[in-house]
């Protein structure tokens, strides 16, 4: 017999992206796919029509509340286009029309618009009833995109940043020693953040210049009179673009006993804001990656996915974030911050009961991912503050304490986690410490997590002052984490403020719906002591809110 014919060329929507896995398979909850629908219709990009942006919310959200066996042609037309009891689909074709206009919609808006969104829907021909993938979407080739091998002094995407002496401009030989300080001080401090490698000099053989030296990142400083004192200037300059990404100057007075701590001051502040996890050598890799699919993602780029979401959590970038770092550790097994960030993420399934996860699954795996992030790391300050949270989390009060205590003491003068540390101990009741080293990170580092304001509202509900404690509900600003108009409700209710506190109230239950009859068991994930949670339910039940 003659051989079959070859298959017809791959479709566009079958070529578009890499189909990972249904989401539903992933275990994750409809709410994400809610999310992709209201992104789409809200996109100048979707060029469909009213009746066709109709067609498509219902069927989705029939798709969503488990109707999907009864979206016919003609439930669409009734339901969606007018037609009577009496439509016939032989005579009026207008579901079937409208259907392939609305296809080629969706396949618009994912070729212009969505391509790197994190879910793509889909109505298959033949039916009426959408498909929910994840998509992969592809990496364009750019100029910031480039190989490992073309890639100076980058091994896989971990940066490398080169330190090099500051220079004294000051035309006093006596102040020559300062410079080579400042930059020793400066390789000491950024060596703690572990994600970054930092090199000592130019290598040898080489030159001045930030070009010709095999880091990606350069860090130079100058030393300058001022008619205050001194001035130093440092800047950080990227070697692909050789660009100046970011510079700061700060002032010191002429008194020699002011010098090292001045140094010191300088060097914190540098640290905290060009290597921490939030800083810019982080943001700029991560800007460079976002068009990434997870597969592609190195390890380092897979932790800025876990970093981002923390800055800015949403569902969507806890997604991401998830699936990354998971991809991460089967990649990089015996990488410590993966497993410690993991376990950060598994704790958040469980301690916020995230919909479509198994919460005991979450529980264990937070657990045992944080223990392995210890085991591998036992002197990393971000591997034993995330062990000494998922104990807290997991009513190991005391043990989150000693974790977070042994956490501060491996570096007592970073201010890079002394959020987090301080986070932890207040909450599971080392108030006084807590509280400064929150206080202390808010002044000294822009990019201090906001979820320490949660420890010092709690703080000020312990002492009963309601006022304080409201303000630092203003500071909380995570619309995604029911935590924010939670605290916000009770504090107004506390204050009788009760027509705001009601308003909070709305808010609340629109992101945690069961909160009623789960609310008394999710506060006490978080907060430990009965006078606190006491006063939290009392102020919700004043407005309104009584939790069964």
């Amino acid at each position: 017999p003659p051989p079959p014919p070859p298959p017809p060329p791959p479709s566009f929507s079958s070529t578009r992206r890499k189909t990972r896995s249904c989401i539903l398979s992933r275990g994750l909850g409809d709410v994400y796919k809610r999310q992709q629908l209201k992104r789409i219709l809200a996109s100048p990009e979707f060029t469909a029509t009213k009746s066709q942006r109709k067609f498509l919310n219902f069927v989705v959200l029939e798709t969503l509340s488990g109707n999907s066996d009864e979206i016919k042609g003609f439930t669409v037309a009734t339901c969606v286009f007018g037609r009577g009891d009496d439509f016939d689909q032989g005579i009026d074709p207008i579901v079937s029309i409208q259907a392939n206009k609305l296809r080629r919609a969706l396949e618009r808006y994912y070729l212009v618009a969505g391509h790197s969104d994190p879910v793509s829907i889909e109505i298959p021909k033949g039916t009426y009833v959408p498909v929910f993938t994840v998509q992969s979407p592809s990496t364009p080739i750019t100029e910031s995109r480039l190989s490992k091998s073309e890639a100076p002094g980058v091994e896989g995407s971990w940066p490398t940043v080169l330190i090099r002496p500051f220079v004294n401009l000051t035309g006093v030989p006596s102040l020559g020693w300062l410079g080579a300080g400042f930059a020793s001080e400066l390789r000491m401090e950024m060596t703690r953040h572990r994600d970054i490698q930092i090199l000592k000099g130019i290598p040898e053989g080489g030159n001045k210049r930030a070009a010709d030296t095999i880091a990606r990142f350069v860090v130079d400083g100058e030393i300058l009179n001022d008619i205050e004192g001194l001035k130093v200037i440092v800047t950080l300059t990227d070697n692909l673009s050789n660009l100046q990404l970011w510079s700061k100057g700060m002032n010191c007075g002429f008194d020699p006993s002011q010098l090292i701590t001045f140094q010191k001051k300088i060097v914190q502040i540098v640290a905290a804001q060009i290597g921490c996890e939030q800083g810019v050598i982080a943001n700029k890799i991560f800007t460079e990656s976002t068009d990434k699919a997870p597969e592609q993602l190195e390890t380092y780029e897979a932790i800025l996915r876990f970093l981002a979401y923390m800055q800015a959590p949403t569902e969507e970038g806890f997604i991401q974030a998830l699936y990354c770092l998971e991809h991460a550790q089967k990649k990089e097994p015996h990488c410590a911050k993966v497993w410690s960030m993991l376990a950060r993420l598994y704790t958040i399934i469980y301690s916020l009961e995230i919909p479509g996860f198994s919460l005991e699954d979450a529980k264990s795996k937070s657990v045992s991912c944080a223990e392995n992030g210890a085991r591998l790391a036992p002197d990393s300050q971000f591997t034993r503050i995330i062990l000494a949270f998922v104990r807290l989390v997991m009513d190991e009060t005391a043990a989150a304490k000693k974790e977070a205590q042994l956490a501060y003491e491996l570096h007592p003068d970073s201010v890079v986690l002394q959020d987090a540390i301080g986070y932890v101990m207040a909450l599971s009741g080392d108030w006084e410490q807590g509280t400064e080293l929150i206080r202390n990170a808010i002044s000294r580092n822009p990019y201090y997590a906001d979820y320490a304001h949660h420890a010092l509202w709690a703080n000020w509900i312990r002492k009963k002052n309601y006022e304080e404690a409201y303000q630092e509900t203003m500071q909380f600003r995570s619309p995604y984490i029911f935590w924010g108009p939670l605290i916000k409700a009770s504090t107004l209710g506390n204050l009788e403020r009760l027509e705001e506190g009601k308003k909070c109230i709305e808010d609340l239950l629109v992101l945690k719906p069961d909160f009623l009859s789960r609310g008394r068991i999710l506060i006490e994930r978080f907060i430990k002591f009965n006078s606190i949670a006491e006063s939290t339910v009392n102020g919700l039940k004043k407005c309104g809110l009584e939790l069964a």
